[in-house]
């Protein structure tokens, strides 16, 4: 994806399988490689939630797997009030399985489990805004629940 325009206010949810989705994931793989690109120096992402599987997903996964190379190079800016991501004002989760994971608040019985990601996270995150928070992970870039028998495998490089 080469990603042209944007701005403050602009949310993408961009995944392998899905983008968003206020469910669960089972049994997913990703062998596509997820390149996204912002070459502006003025249009930014707000609140991106990027990964090989799933941007956001709600309620849970399990056995899925990321085998497709994910890079990113572009501006992210922080977020809104009204965006706050399980409580952060501004943030930007990146993940080689799931990106965002979790409601935004959970009583512990969400679970993720048996999620892989065997390939290599080459992330370049570049800030415009004063307090944005980025998580970046090999499996989840961001959690709320419980994380059971997952494994990464693949380098985590953010620049």
């Amino acid at each position: 994806m080469h990603y042209l325009n944007g701005g403050s206010g602009a949310y993408p949810n961009i995944g392998g399988i899905v983008g968003y989705t206020e469910g669960a994931v089972k049994g997913c793989t990703n062998k596509g490689n997820i390149t996204i690109l912002c070459d502006s120096q003025s249009a930014t992402w707000t609140c991106a939630r990027v990964a090989g599987v799933g941007g956001t997903v709600t309620m849970g996964a399990s056995d899925c797997h990321n085998f497709g190379k994910l890079s990113t190079t572009a501006l992210f800016a922080g977020g809104t009030a009204g965006n706050r991501g399980a409580g952060n004002i501004a943030t930007s989760c990146i993940g080689g399985v799931i990106g965002s994971a979790g409601p935004y608040t959970s009583d512990g019985t969400v679970v993720f489990e048996k999620c892989t990601n065997e390939v290599d996270l080459d992330i370049t995150l570049n800030t415009i805004t004063e307090t944005p928070n980025h998580h970046v992970g090999g499996v989840f870039g961001y959690v709320t629940g419980n994380i059971v028998d997952c494994e990464n495998t693949g380098n985590v490089t953010c620049t």
